[in-house]
């Protein structure tokens, strides 16, 4: 390689290497290399999404349907009558059940894994946040809530099972 650009290279202004971006310094803030900004405390450290919840009109329709698109279902939950199929794409559980008489096909809510945390706290905590329905249950346990929009959430620890039983092949 020519001297000419080698210089230039080496002269090349890289303000992540520096411990700047471009955005900090616009406001006079630093951060080392590799640092994305002051820490935010959060209430839960997520994973990834656990499941999604689906209430379907015609679970035998949806069932098939949703085979084909993810292959068989690698498990069910609920009564033998009235089986709820769980398919997998990719981590992520996809549940489908028939919903109350009445009630119109939805997503129903969706769960995030997350790390282990302190239900009491937690709950506390989501309550200031403005979440409604936020307590504890009947085990001591905190999973499910409404966000300030009523969009139905989950929050599902490592280990932490519903009934499911094994699909059969």
């Amino acid at each position: 390689m020519p001297r000419s650009i080698r210089k230039l290279k080496t002269r090349r202004a890289d303000p992540v290497r520096r411990g700047q971006s471009p955005i900090n310094r616009a406001f006079g803030e630093n951060q080392k290399h590799g640092a994305t900004g002051p820490k935010q405390e959060v209430l839960f450290h997520p994973r990834g999404i656990h499941h999604i919840a689906i209430q379907t009109g015609d679970s035998a329709r949806s069932a098939e349907f949703y085979r084909k698109l993810f292959g068989d279902p690698i498990e069910t939950q609920g009564n033998p009558s009235a089986p709820q199929p769980i398919f997998l794409a990719g981590e992520t559980r996809i549940i489908l059940y028939n919903p109350a008489v009445g009630k119109t096909p939805k997503i129903d809510h969706f769960s995030v894994l997350v790390d282990n945390f302190d239900a009491q706290a937690a709950v506390k905590t989501a309550q200031s946040l403005g979440a409604n329905g936020a307590v504890l249950s009947r085990q001591g346990t905190f999973n499910e809530f409404f966000d300030p929009e009523g969009i139905r959430l989950r929050v599902t620890f490592p280990g932490q099972t519903y009934g499911a039983t094994p699909a059969k092949k």
